[in-house]
Parts: structure tokens; sequence; C-alpha cells
């Protein structure tokens, strides 16, 4: 289990920071008001690394449930500098008041 982010909660939306050997920088997960189909990602993860500090997409993330009925966001990331996608999961880890990125080698 690797910690690649962490995150706080804002209403809807998350705010903090990812931490990779390619990327390391400010993100937020802003939730998806309007669904159009099932498949879409219940968020966006959106950073303003890149020219001129412009938002860029470099990730989804969607509700789900583990075994043990626990609630966390299955997150998939996509950055430029990642030599193919990652998954991961943003939980709440006992005993935290924030969130951690969880990423591990499948």
């Amino acid at each position: 289990m690797n910690i690649i982010g962490n995150f706080t909660k804002d209403g809807e939306n998350y705010h903090g920071s990812i931490n990779t050997l390619p990327f390391s920088g400010a993100v937020t997960l802003e939730a998806v008001k309007e669904k159009p189909t099932e498949n879409t990602p219940d968020f966006r993860f959106f950073t303003t690394r890149g020219r001129n500090n412009g938002r860029i997409q470099i990730g989804a993330a969607w509700k789900e449930r583990s075994e043990a009925g626990k609630e966390y966001l299955g997150v998939r990331l996509d950055e430029p500098s990642f030599p193919a996608p990652i998954s991961c999961r943003l939980i709440q880890l006992e005993g935290q008041e924030g969130f951690s990125l969880i990423w591990s080698r499948s």
C-alpha cells in the first residue's frame, strides 16, 4: 500500500495533492453534477499544472463500496507523464481526519 496523495473534503468536492515520481501537484476532485449515463464518473480530477495554469483533467473517480460495506472512491489517473493509467482508491483511514489516495500494484 502506497499513499500517493492526501485530501480534505469541502462540500461535495475534494482538494489535495498527488506526489508520484513523474507527477507532483495540487489537484481537485470535482463532483459531476449531471451524469448522462450510468457509467459516467461521479468525480473528475483536475490540476492547474501546465501551460498558463490552465485546468487539465488527469483522471476520474467512481463511488464504490468495499466487501465490508465501507464507501470509497475508485480512481483512475491518466496523466501524460505516466507510462500507463493507474488505478487507486481514495479512502479515509481509521483515525484519520482527511482522505488518502492509495495505490498498489496489481
